[in-house]
């Protein structure tokens, strides 16, 4: 039991190929707070994806958190909640601790669901069967940056109103 523990306070703190450590995902980013950062999934198979990222690397479990990252990621997710429900009303949404590309780096998945067609600025969305899980890996689908843009302006936008 004392090595897999050594091996993984070894391994925990080396950033290889994060895309949050790395910044790949910078044009993506809807808002900074002081522990957490929020972005725009990259693939928007699901309308208005977004990932709840911690601004540290070396941990991957919600009770390796320092309590004013945990305080403040509650409060994060509800902001964000908000927000997307103010615009889009969900249904419902479905959250995800995956891991299993970006590992050593916290981050969750927020995924608003709608169990009905939804559009915005020219790009429709299908989400018809909330009852059936989210798809992963999930179907890949390009939109454009500009299109990409517009939505993370108008959920910043609803967050920095939000305090």
């Amino acid at each position: 039991m004392k090595d897999i523990k050594q091996n993984f306070e070894v391994n925990v703190h080396m950033p290889m190929n994060c895309i949050f450590c790395d910044k790949k995902l910078e044009d993506h980013l809807i808002k900074k707070y002081a522990h957490w950062n929020v972005y725009l999934s990259e693939n928007q198979s699901y309308f208005c994806d977004c990932v709840v990222a911690l601004n540290r690397h070396g941990v991957d479990r919600l009770y390796q958190l320092q309590e004013p990252e945990r305080k403040e990621f509650f409060e994060v997710m509800e902001k964000l909640t908000l927000a997307i429900e103010s615009h889009f009303i969900p249904d419902i949404f479905n959250a995800f601790i995956l891991g299993n590309r970006d590992r050593n780096h916290l981050h969750l998945h927020l995924i608003p669901r709608y169990g009905r067609e939804i559009e915005f600025e020219g790009e429709a969305f299908e989400d018809l069967d909330t009852t059936q899980p989210v798809q992963f890996p999930k179907p890949k689908r390009e939109t454009p940056i500009e299109w990409k843009k517009k939505l993370i302006a108008l959920l910043k936008k609803e967050l920095d109103a939000q305090g």
